[in-house]
């Protein structure tokens, strides 16, 4: 929380500025902390599958907001300062705009239909992230030459479940 003694920031108008003129460049900005619903949430705008925003099997924290092993108490202290909050409040300005316009935006999408594309998404990359077997997430082979087609196009789609393959093939008809 911060500090109510502390002054406005003499560039507020500035930042309010940079602000709108940011917001206003972009048909769509989407957060870390809401990766998934973010790309769902973009794949809705421009039109296209689920599919075609799933990302390459990353062996990584995958979304994960735990807070990272080389996060010590001495930085979490810092970025919970006053100090911290005071000089990067344009960002932290930037980042309340993008997820108020995020939820304004699935409120316009609707949000039932926002949470069922948001299901199959993570439904996909569950698929995906099964077929490697190990600690990460998103589509193996997804780059190169396979960067462009469906998942039940990539090598590793013949040895999914049944089930599974039912699903994927559900959401291309």
């Amino acid at each position: 929380m911060t500090n109510p003694d502390l002054p406005i920031p003499s560039n507020y108008n500035e930042l309010l500025s940079v602000l709108n003129s940011t917001i206003s460049e972009y048909n769509f900005i989407g957060t870390y902390e809401r990766f998934e619903i973010s790309l769902v949430v973009l794949s809705m705008i421009v039109g296209v599958s689920v599919q075609d925003v799933l990302f390459p099997y990353l062996n990584s924290r995958c979304g994960s907001n735990e807070k990272p092993s080389w996060l010590t108490d001495v930085m979490e202290g810092y970025l919970d300062s006053e100090d911290w909050i005071y000089h990067e409040n344009g960002d932290f300005m930037l980042y309340e705009a993008v997820n108020r316009s995020l939820d304004l935006t699935i409120e316009k999408l609707g949000k039932e239909t926002v949470l069922k594309r948001l299901k199959d998404f993570r439904r996909l990359i569950q698929i995906g992230t099964k077929a490697v077997g190990e600690r990460g997430c998103g589509i193996p082979n997804l780059k190169g030459r396979f960067r462009y087609v469906n998942i039940e196009e990539l090598p590793w789609f013949t040895n999914v479940t049944r089930e599974d393959a039912l699903f994927v093939k559900s959401l291309n008809h």
